[in-house]
């Protein structure tokens, strides 16, 4: 993850980069990639992708929500350009954040949007390696053959 600035109503607190080093695409176009409708590139479709870890800490501002930027391991095949779900993880053991469900592009390097809130009164430091998200392969809805029902 890139840190971009501090913030002045949290001072202990990091913004994550809109985008992290070297990323292919921007996040504004990301959504745009996601309509393209591009399932899986390259061998099988996997059940799950993988699992998500932050490569450095980043401590969260009290209710608030973040944009943080996690990367699966490089032993992970990527699809670039195919949709993911990012879900949090079934086995989530810190009740102070929620990690919220999102359909992201995935890029070549292995880096994936995380939405985190912090929903205690309190900053809450995330430590460098934490496993933030499960990522699954998603079909997106145009490619769904769903006839409506009378």
């Amino acid at each position: 993850m890139r840190v971009g600035h501090q913030r002045k109503d949290c001072p202990n607190a990091v913004e994550a980069a809109p985008q992290p080093t070297g990323a292919s695409h921007s996040q504004g176009n990301e959504h745009a990639r996601i309509g393209e409708g591009t399932i899986w590139k390259g061998t099988d479709m996997p059940s799950k992708v993988g699992t998500a870890k932050l490569t450095q800490a980043v401590v969260l501002c009290p209710q608030q929500e973040h944009l943080v930027w996690a990367r699966l391991p490089a032993t992970v095949p990527v699809s670039e350009g195919s949709a993911i779900l990012v879900e949090p993880l079934r086995s989530h053991s810190n009740k102070s954040i929620i990690v919220g469900r999102v359909v992201a592009s995935m890029n070549n390097e292995g880096w994936v949007p995380v939405k985190v809130l912090n929903v205690s009164n309190k900053p809450v430091t995330l430590r460098k390696s934490t496993k933030l998200a499960d990522l699954f392969p998603c079909i997106a809805l145009e490619d769904l053959d769903i006839s409506p029902q009378h």
